[in-house]
């Protein structure tokens, strides 16, 4: 049986010296854009640690297929040094859950370039959920993500 997915979250923060709508502009930079229209948006007001406003967003995509779709044109996306990268290194971006976990840099997602991040500064975060119907070894699960990230 094969690895479903059953959503992608987009976790990102709205600093109050950000404009919201470019925020979520970076995120669905990174989203096919046929899958627009059904992507949930979650808000949540939150206060920094100066009592400055910020809005934390959790985007969110359900669905297998959009969420091998989204995740094949991140990685697409990034550059041939990033995609070896991870490639090389995937393991460590998942966790026992089978969940893919990734930081792509904001900023450079509002300018349609996707890029990873490495620190915790003006990301956007992504965390993958897979559907619990049949137990999968963590072996298996990242077998498919290495087939589901090579490029075709």
């Amino acid at each position: 049986m094969p690895v479903l997915f059953e959503e992608i979250d987009f976790e990102v923060l709205c600093h109050a010296t950000e404009d919201e709508d470019k925020v979520i502009r970076a995120v669905k930079n990174l989203i096919p854009a046929d899958f627009h229209s059904s992507i949930k948006i979650n808000k949540v007001k939150l206060e920094g640690h100066y009592h400055n406003p910020i809005i934390k967003f959790n985007i969110i995509l359900e669905g297998d297929l959009q969420v091998r779709r989204t995740l094949s044109l991140i990685f697409k996306s990034l550059n041939s040094e990033e995609q070896r990268g991870l490639i090389e290194n995937l393991e460590s971006y998942i966790d026992e859950a089978g969940s893919f976990y990734l930081r792509v840099n904001k900023n450079m997602s509002y300018r349609g370039i996707a890029a990873l991040k490495f620190d915790t500064g003006d990301v956007i975060r992504l965390k993958t959920k897979l559907r619990k119907d049949k137990p999968l070894s963590k072996i298996e699960i990242i077998k498919e993500y290495n087939n589901l990230l090579s490029i075709k």
